[in-house]
C-alpha cells in the first residue's frame, strides 16, 4: 500500500479536476501529467525537483504542483491532507496571474471537500 495518496476534486458525477486539466491538453501531455503524478504518488514530498510551491495568496495553505509536459506547464493547485495530495484545479501556465486566478477556484473548492468530508 502507497504511503501517499493523490485524490481529485471531483466536479460533478463525470468528472474530476484531472478530466477538466485534460480539457487543455493534448493526449501525449496527459500521459506525462499522469507519469508525474504517479511519482507524486510513489515519492510524496520526497519528489526530487522543484517541484512544489507555496501559494502565497492562498488563506487556506494551498499549493502548487509544478510540472512541463511537452514545453506546456502545468500547474495543480492543492491541498496535503496527512498524506493525501488533494488536487483541486488543474489547468495550463500561460500568463503570470494565472495563478492569481485559479486560488479562489481551489479555496472554494477546498471548503467544499471539507464540508462534505
Amino acid at each position: 500500500m502507497a504511503v501517499w495518496e493523490v485524490e481529485f476534486y471531483d466536479l460533478d458525477d463525470r468528472t474530476d479536476a484531472l478530466a477538466e486539466l485534460a480539457e487543455e491538453v493534448t493526449d501525449r501531455q496527459l500521459k506525462r501529467v499522469k507519469r508525474q503524478l504517479g511519482r507524486l504518488e510513489e515519492h510524496g514530498l520526497n519528489l526530487d525537483g522543484d517541484w512544489f510551491k507555496k501559494i502565497e495568496a492562498s488563506d487556506k495553505g494551498l499549493w502548487e504542483f509544478r510540472m512541463t509536459a511537452d514545453k506546456v506547464e502545468v500547474r495543480f493547485i492543492y491541498g496535503l491532507i496527512g498524506h493525501r495530495f488533494l488536487m483541486l484545479r488543474g489547468f495550463v501556465h500561460k500568463r503570470p496571474n494565472d495563478l492569481n486566478r485559479h486560488t479562489p477556484i481551489a479555496e472554494h473548492r477546498l471548503a467544499d471537500w471539507m464540508e462534505k468530508a
